[in-house]
């Protein structure tokens, strides 16, 4: 009698164990059509640094929610005899590069480390090559769990003059100079301009997610899943 029960409820234990098995792998393959609908959130006059006049960053700071580990992704464009190289790295980690010898709109995209769904792509609305310059215009679009971040940075242009080895003369000092001077002046404008960026983003709701983790204060985060 009891290994007849024995049996009976073994058999029942099996067929429950197969149902749920059965359907948390249909769960798991239908789940991302869910992912599907993305709520998008944009934001503007966002700011790229050029620390030269051949090369600029545009960056993000974001919060991993799994690790809850802050991080800085940037899109770092730099002038070079073979081309444009765009590279897109996480704090030190290079995710993507590429060189660019044809100028003209472009996207490209990679997963994010550390991320379950999330992945950004470089979307270039407008690159245009000029006699002494290049003109980008940024827009980085970051995909998560249900929600497309677009990130629209203010255009930058990047000089397709290299700087010159020694021997230089002394009209190139003076140019030299002239550019440092330059430099400088672009360095104290985009600080300002940073400046206001944070004040607008920290009255701005649209472009943040307010999430509240169990035994702490609500934090305030990019959505980066």
């Amino acid at each position: 009698m009891n290994s007849r029960l024995y049996s009976v409820l073994i058999s029942f234990w099996l067929r429950l164990l197969f149902y749920w098995t059965g359907g948390a792998t249909e769960e798991r393959f239908l789940a991302p059509k869910g992912f599907l609908a993305h709520r998008t959130i944009q934001t503007f006059q966002r700011y790229c640094t050029c620390n030269t006049s051949y090369s600029c960053s545009c960056c993000q700071s974001v919060i991993i929610l799994y690790t809850k580990v802050e991080k800085n992704l940037c899109i770092n464009f730099t002038y070079q005899k073979n081309g444009l190289n765009i590279d897109m790295t996480l704090n030190s980690d290079i995710l993507r590069a590429s060189t660019i010898t044809g100028y003209k709109p472009l996207k490209f995209c990679t997963n994010i480390p550390g991320c379950y769904f999330s992945t950004a792509c470089v979307n270039l609305l407008e690159l245009n090559k000029f006699p002494r310059s290049i003109t980008a215009c940024l827009r980085l679009d970051i995909f998560s769990k249900k929600r497309l971040w677009q990130l629209n940075y203010d255009c930058v242009s990047i000089s397709t003059e290299l700087p010159t080895s020694n021997g230089t003369t002394s009209t190139m000092n003076g140019t030299k100079e002239m550019g440092m001077t330059s430099a400088k002046t672009v360095q104290m404008t985009m600080t300002t301009a940073m400046t206001t960026a944070v004040e607008t983003e920290e009255t701005t709701s649209t472009d943040v997610e307010v999430i509240t983790v169990p035994g702490s204060q609500p934090t305030t985060v990019v959505d980066i899943d």
